[in-house]
């Protein structure tokens, strides 16, 4: 349920919806995105029972329209972000259970499954949840996976418009069930950090 920022230190108030906004079953993740470049931003989940996205557009007013559902690969947890084939719109970078699903948007907010068509991008089993960074300085987006199965994180270079390379794996210390990027060393090239299967535990 959105909470609205009042402007008052620390407080927010209730958006107004009075009916929860319907989503398909087991929703465990969420990210925000401008997906039909109207400004405003406007939610996607990830659904693990259902296997599927919901995509929810901003009406304007802190409500959103009712949700569009893609099918994202079995038990989809991770939703990553951004213009993966540079024509200026959000596409979806999902991991599931199986492997990546690509989402590219249409530049309207509505997506179709590229990985679909162009064969599954294929990671070690059970990716957890995914990162978007120039890890090689080319200006494209590419894929960090976090991987749960044999402690590992999957890397897949881009190759333009929106195709993923094969990975490239390297083992972790524990299996890991979150990844971010960030220049930590600040020498001009993105670093990456895992958080680890394991209290108290991050790994870069």
């Amino acid at each position: 349920m959105p909470l609205i920022n009042d402007s008052s230190i620390g407080v927010c108030a209730n958006a107004g919806i009075t009916t929860p906004i319907g989503l398909d079953t087991s929703p465990c993740s969420v990210s925000v995105g401008d997906f039909n470049g109207d400004s405003q931003p406007d939610l996607v989940t990830g659904n693990w029972q259902s296997s599927t996205v919901s995509v929810l557009i901003n009406a304007g007013n802190g409500t959103f329209i009712s949700p569009v559902l893609y099918q994202a690969g079995v038990a989809p947890r991770g939703i990553a972000i951004g213009d993966v084939n540079g024509d200026g719109h959000l596409d979806l970078v999902i991991s599931n259970s199986g492997g990546i699903c690509v989402l590219i948007n249409t530049g309207d907010g509505s997506f179709v499954n590229f990985s679909s068509g162009n064969g599954a991008y294929l990671v070690v089993a059970q990716a957890y949840y995914v990162a978007l960074g120039d890890f090689n300085n080319d200006a494209l987006l590419d894929l960090v996976v976090g991987n749960t199965v044999n402690s590992s994180i999957s890397v897949l270079l881009n190759t333009v418009s929106g195709a993923f390379g094969n990975q490239v794996i390297y083992a972790t210390a524990r299996p890991s069930v979150g990844v971010a990027v960030g220049d930590f060393n600040v020498d001009g090239n993105l670093d990456i950090g895992m958080k680890q299967q394991v209290e108290h535990h991050i790994g870069v």
